[in-house]
């Protein structure tokens, strides 16, 4: 292990040095007057460069680069496309090498408890992989257990990347432009949480509570007394992507209804409860055969105060009504804007954007406004990319998008404003 440890500490530094150089390239094009291709193809170097490191090393790498490529606020589009590229689907080590961690959550002889547990993973990342099992009783399990070692991986990594992280941190030309002891912590709280697998079972938990009254929303549940900080036993769900549309037609599914529900849950979730689950990407998506839409995978959420979700009503609203003045004026005091940040320009930026607006659109905003935005508020800004793409998978023919957004915020405004939110 000590060995192993030292080459990823040696193989992160080599790369910590070879970016160095790169970004130094990248100053000296943009100080004299570089052609924006040129600097471009440096950025997509560097991404690259990061894509293939993490791909080697697996664990806290991989996810570092997909932390990367959601600060579209920080970085520019070439340097991002290419962390976009990473996917976190590693080769499964043997069940052999995960049946102690299992073992320890029975607590006993699995014998007494499973009738059986698939040896091969129906998925495997970076962090962890997920078994199918069968329950004495019959009831099928999804078994999450992290990988051996994971937790030891992963502080080397994050040890070596908060060194490399203080010693650019020197640098006034880095320190200037970047905040990579903020960007690591960050990270590095994001990461942790995401690999507590008792921390994950709450988050299903408490979004069973507050999504109860969604009869076509479904959160699997967690088997708790099978559960430890390492292993995840929860309910089997039985569906299909919201893309086989083959198998939806088969189903006779209602995919506006889906959409709906879909819409419906995510606007509950940010506007009323504020506790959000952030990774809604397809394959965290799983229709049933009646119709219900399954949400997996919790690793990724974020909790929004009370103010953070009135300004977020007030800041729909605002832009329902073009009122581009006043959603700077909310986005100011989010503290999403530096003092450098020409208010007036921004607005006008905003009201140039067509009702069609992309995530990239967005970013380009940002980047020219010095948006400066918490890795839970570019983690919203992320999820809201992946609804937007569910929904258009779910009704490619549908145009006006504003209006089926306001069909699900106004109810809730009018609820706050009779002081009854609570109860929506």
């Amino acid at each position: 292990m000590a060995l192993r440890a030292m080459r990823r500490r040696v193989q992160i530094l080599q790369l910590a040095i070879h970016l160095y150089k790169t970004y130094r390239q990248i100053l000296r094009l943009q100080e004299h007057g570089g052609a924006q291709g040129e600097i471009d193809r440096h950025f997509a170097a560097a991404g690259r460069e990061i894509r293939e490191t993490a791909n080697g090393l697996y664990g806290a790498m991989v996810k570092a680069g997909q932390f990367l490529s959601l600060r579209e606020d920080l970085f520019p589009e070439a340097f991002i496309k290419e962390l976009q590229q990473l996917q976190d689907k590693v080769p499964s080590v043997a069940f052999s090498d995960v049946r102690d961690a299992i073992l320890e959550a029975c607590r006993q002889p699995m014998d007494p408890i499973f009738n059986s547990i698939d040896p091969i993973p129906v998925a495997s990342g970076s962090v962890a992989q997920v078994h199918h099992a069968k329950f004495t009783s019959g009831q099928t399990a999804a078994i999450k257990v992290l990988r051996p070692d994971i937790e030891r991986l992963v502080a080397v990594d994050l040890a070596t990347l908060r060194h490399v992280a203080r010693i650019t941190d020197r640098i006034s030309t880095v320190r200037n432009r970047l905040d990579l002891i903020a960007l690591h912590k960050a990270f590095a709280a994001t990461l942790t949480r995401e690999m507590d697998m008792r921390a994950e079972a709450g988050h299903m938990k408490r979004l069973r509570q507050t999504l109860a009254s969604d009869e076509r929303i479904v959160i699997p549940k967690a088997f708790e007394a099978y559960t430890t900080t390492r292993v995840l036993v929860m309910e089997w769900i039985e569906g299909t992507s919201i893309r086989d549309t083959a198998q939806l037609q088969a189903w006779r599914v209602d995919r506006q209804a889906v959409r709906d529900a879909l819409l419906g849950a995510y606007v509950k979730q940010l506007l009323v409860t504020g506790f959000v689950h952030l990774d809604p990407h397809p394959g965290n998506l799983a229709i049933l055969p009646d119709g219900n839409l399954a949400l997996l995978d919790f690793g990724m959420v974020a909790e929004y105060t009370s103010d953070e979700r009135a300004a977020f009503r007030d800041l729909l609203q605002r832009a329902y009504l073009r009122d581009m003045d006043g959603v700077v004026r909310i986005l100011q005091n989010l503290g999403f804007l530096q003092s450098t940040s020409n208010a007036e320009e921004l607005a006008r930026g905003l009201q140039g954007l067509s009702k069609h607006f992309t995530v990239a659109d967005l970013r380009d905003l940002f980047q020219k406004h010095g948006f400066r935005l918490e890795a839970r508020f570019m983690l919203l800004i992320r999820c809201l990319g992946m609804m937007k793409t569910a929904m258009t998978t779910l009704t490619p023919d549908e145009t006006n998008w504003l209006e089926v957004l306001s069909e699900h915020v106004f109810p809730i405004m009018l609820s706050e404003a009779n002081g009854s939110i609570a109860s929506v």
